[in-house]
């Protein structure tokens, strides 16, 4: 009992201590050489206690051997020297491997000052490495995080008055990251004017509730650039719940908050396009039922009466105005019809070039350059037309003097994604870009914002329909592009627009009707759900000398062919209550696999834009259409060979 008492009253021995704290020492007499190590190091340098003699080449033997050149001559510099500065290397494991080690050192001297003998200590510093390498592997994920996702923090000791910001909110401010040393007197004036009694405000709610809500505010750069950010901030207590340091998070929302205001600007065009199209398709319908009416009243006057005659044509003038203003809103609402096909921009351009110089008046030079090896896209020759004499006029009356430059530049781009992130219109990947640039007034920024929208116009009244950039608009983005516009006062306006570059051969020139266009025999089938068009549509085929059978809709349409195997061309409107005129096409092809099909329409609905025929389907034929327009149409799709393979609908 005794025995044990005395134990445990006992202080622990050097080795005990040693072993405990992970430590070895060391004894060098510089005059002798001779060296005497304790316990332990011989435990961490990998031997058994006692097993070898203490020495530097059993220290060598130790070492890491990449290591073990420059850690015995750094020992020998530092015998020399008396050089007491810590150093840290590696010791191979007897479990294999490696164990960081760090050595101490202190020096003797005799009564002349000559150094007599090295002390020291080496201490396993191996988990210490470890955490440190972690804590450094974190910080650095820590702060690719936060650069990633623009979010900045910054901490306030309270204890200490030391503020310090991560590297992204120096970043966010501008700034190299560790630029200066942030203090909470030079915040206020990185804050916009307008928003600095918002930060006053966050401070109360601090002072009063230790922690505040997301607030938002901007932050102005040195360059002038304003960023909008969101913060919040709150006290963290430490372990006697007493406030010891201030936390605040600054998350930088400027890309997402332009994303959105763009978002809300593209819904609001679309919601004006759906309401376009949708007054546009009955507008259409209205027209084309008064076009083929008149050509039919046309038809049965007396050729002497000439006063009657007159006013049927101001009738069909109003009647081709108001068709021109509903292609237009079609246009702007992407719901038109049309024909696209591989074309080249630089020859369209080339072909309109006279024109546009003409419409650009004498006063504006016009200039035209295309980029060598442009690329090619697939559009409507004629919407591309538009989209320029749109374009060029908007520029011409953009000159106050009536005087100025237009350049028109055409060359190849890649769009990427930083592009997209401003115009989420866009799309990635090779595009061609028309750029129309003038030397005008410039757009006010309050305009900027409605000058795509139909009506729109700061034109005088009756200068303009505030169509035509609409249409350039709706025309774009139909083509599956998008267009954009820089501006400033007093130095001028650019419009780009981006259409996707396609890598398919320039398409033919779609064949033309030749010759009279007259019945050969043929028999056609007439399907349209609108009673007026369809009455005038048939009585006209007839004159014609075609033997028409109707149909008022897709089902009707269905047991007409059914009884009738002589039909050899389908005449369907597309726009049809229950089964429309794609749904028809593909269930008539069904039964019949070499049935020619003509679709008629003046709209183009959000169905239809996906079934895949616009460019390689049936062909089309836009309401309203005239006599001739409808005669020419049927009969070369009567004449044309079928594509099968070509054709999505079958």
């Amino acid at each position: 009992m005794g025995d044990e008492t005395e134990e445990r009253d006992r202080p622990p021995t050097l080795d005990e201590v040693e072993a405990l704290a992970g430590v070895g020492s060391y004894a060098w007499n510089l005059a002798t050489g001779e060296i005497r190590w304790s316990k332990n190091l011989f435990v961490l340098l990998g031997y058994a206690p006692g097993s070898v003699t203490p020495g530097l080449e059993t220290f060598r033997k130790a070492l890491a051997p990449d290591d073990a050149a420059e850690i015995m001559a750094r020992l020998e510099r530092d015998a020399r020297a008396g050089n007491t500065e810590p150093f840290t290397y590696r010791v191979v494991a007897p479990e294999g491997g490696f164990r960081h080690v760090r050595s101490t050192a202190c020096f003797l001297r005799n009564a002349e000052g000559a150094l007599v003998q090295m002390r020291g200590t080496i201490r396993d510093v191996t988990e210490t490495m470890r955490s440190e390498g972690s804590l450094r592997e974190s910080n650095a994920l820590l702060a690719f995080v936060q650069e990633l996702a623009h979010i900045g923090t910054w901490i306030f000791d309270l204890a200490t008055g030391v503020l310090t910001w991560s590297d992204e909110l120096f970043r966010i401010h501008g700034f190299e990251p560790q630029a200066f040393a942030p203090t909470f007197e030079l915040a206020p004036t990185l804050v916009h004017p307008d928003d600095r009694a918002t930060m006053e405000r966050v401070s109360a709610e601090l002072t009063a509730d230790g922690r505040t809500g997301r607030i938002q505010y901007r932050v102005v750069r040195p360059s002038g650039e304003a960023r909008t950010v969101i913060a919040c901030a709150a006290f963290q207590a430490g372990p006697s719940g007493s406030r010891h340091l201030l936390i605040g998070t600054v998350l930088d929302v400027t890309d997402s908050r332009n994303l959105e205001g763009l978002l809300a600007h593209a819904q609001r065009m679309e919601a004006i396009g759906r309401l376009a199209g949708g007054v546009a398709h009955d507008f259409n319908n209205l027209l084309a039922s008064m076009v083929l009416s008149l050509a039919l009243v046309r038809q049965k006057m007396s050729k002497d009466a000439a006063a009657t005659h007159a006013g049927l044509r101001d009738i069909e003038d109003a009647a081709e105005r108001a068709t021109a203003l509903t292609r237009q809103l079609l246009a702007f609402a992407r719901r038109q019809p049309i024909e696209p096909r591989v074309v080249r921009l630089d020859a369209i351009a080339l072909s309109v070039d006279g024109l546009l110089r003409r419409l650009a008046g004498q006063g504006v030079e016009t200039r035209l350059a295309s980029e060598p090896g442009l690329g090619l896209v697939k559009a409507d020759p004629s919407q591309v037309e538009q989209i320029l004499v749109n374009l060029v006029v908007n520029a011409r009356d953009a000159m106050p003097s009536g005087t100025g430059v237009i350049s028109i530049t055409l060359r190849n781009t890649t769009v990427e994604e930083g592009h997209v992130r401003k115009h989420p219109d866009a799309a990635l990947g090779a595009h061609v870009v028309l750029e129309v640039r003038d030397t005008g007034s410039g757009i006010d920024p309050a305009v900027m914002a409605h000058i795509f929208e139909p009506f729109f116009t700061t034109k005088k009244a009756g200068e303009g329909t505030g169509l035509g950039l609409a249409t350039c608009y709706g025309i774009v983005r139909q083509a599956g592009g998008h267009i954009t516009v820089e501006s400033e006062r007093g130095v001028g306006t650019c419009f780009r627009v981006y259409l996707p570059r396609t890598f398919d051969h320039v398409a033919p020139e779609p064949a033309r009707a030749e010759g009279d266009a007259v019945a050969r025999g043929e028999s056609l089938l007439v399907v349209d759900d609108e009673e007026p068009i369809r009455r005038a549509t048939v009585e006209l085929l007839e004159r014609a000398g075609y033997l028409v059978f109707v149909a008022v809709d897709g089902a009707d349409a269905l047991a007409v062919l059914d009884a009738n195997p002589v039909i050899s061309l389908l005449v369907t409107d597309v726009v049809m209550p229950n089964i429309d005129g794609i749904a028809l096409v593909k269930l008539a092809r069904a039964r019949r696999p070499r049935l020619r099909v003509l679709l008629v329409s003046g709209y183009v609905p959000a169905t239809a834009e996906n079934s895949g025929w616009r460019g390689k389907g049936p062909p089309l034929l836009g309401k309203p259409f005239t006599n001739a327009q409808l005669l020419a149409r049927v009969r070369l799709s009567l004449d044309e060979a079928l594509d099968d393979e070509g054709d999505p609908l079958q």
